[in-house]
């Protein structure tokens, strides 16, 4: 019985993918470009900021003279990118960097200062101006215990873990987000993250992360880093994790703090932890 049911199911399949057409691109919702700004504040003397546009929803654009550039980040060269510190009203405009496609703020020029509020306004032709402003709050030393195990599930593959506690300010909403570097001698290093926040007010917040790796590329150490993040940069990274592949999903916006368009402009301050030797 089960073997004329599974037949049954790959004939019904291959009728209806034989129904499957591409739909025509005039029935695809018809929305207005935005320009979509990307910037994080860190302890790095140049700072870029990278300005792109929306990708229309047909995902078939071709942004290039190429046959095969289809949906190719569409970088804006030609804006006007102005950044403020809004306590002293200095401001800048910064230009486009053609080698990294960015428009980079340079801090020995143009230095941010904690506890200050900035904003970064764009104009570009053919489109609404864009503007996002943040606060950036004292940068804090950020304390922290984890260890390290490495299992192997089987010949093929192992489970590195990750766990521990970051200790975590009192009396404020604090972010955090962690960011894990294991590298090997044969192989490239390799990244995981995930971020953690104290909306349960803990004085030690735990963290958890299983990272999983062919047992035939041993690494031999790892790099711990532990970010003081806003709240913005926090619901951002969260809607990114709330993304599904599924094709029957909903979709899940994603988290921008940028007026008039998309993406995020957020500050950073890393706390590195030095290596640790984990496995030949």
């Amino acid at each position: 019985m089960n073997r004329f049911i599974n037949i049954y199911l790959f004939l019904i399949s291959i009728i209806l993918t034989a129904c499957i057409e591409d739909v025509d691109e005039k029935y695809y919702p018809k929305s207005e470009a935005k320009l979509v700004m990307f910037c994080e504040i860190n302890e790095k003397d140049s700072i870029p900021i990278i300005i792109t546009r929306t990708t229309p929803a047909s995902y078939n654009e071709l942004i290039e003279e190429d046959p095969y550039s289809y949906n190719q980040i569409n970088f804006v060269e030609d804006a006007i990118v102005k950044v403020i510190n809004n306590n002293t009203n200095q401001e800048i405009i910064v230009s486009f960097d053609d080698n990294s496609n960015s428009y980079y703020i340079d801090q020995t020029i143009f230095p941010f200062i904690n506890g200050e509020k900035y904003s970064i306004r764009v104009e570009a032709e053919n489109f609404k101006s864009i503007e996002s402003t943040i606060f950036i709050r004292d940068q804090r030393n950020i304390e922290a215990d984890f260890n390290t195990q490495v299992i192997d599930l089987n010949d093929m593959n192992s489970k590195l873990l990750v766990s521990g506690e970051v200790n975590d300010f009192k009396g404020e909403d604090n972010y955090y987000l962690i960011e894990v570097f294991y590298y090997g001698s044969d192989y490239y290093p390799s990244y995981y993250r995930t971020i953690v926040s104290d909306k349960n007010k803990v004085s030690k917040i735990p963290f958890r992360m299983e990272m999983y790796y062919d047992s035939q590329l041993k690494f031999d150490s790892l790099t711990l880093f532990i970010s003081d993040i806003d709240y913005h940069y926090y619901m951002y990274l969260n809607s990114l994790e709330n993304q599904s592949n599924g094709p029957f999903t909903e979709p899940t916006p994603v988290y921008s703090n940028i007026k008039n368009g998309l993406g995020i402009f957020t500050s950073v301050f890393r706390n590195k932890f030095e290596k640790v030797i984990i496995g030949d």
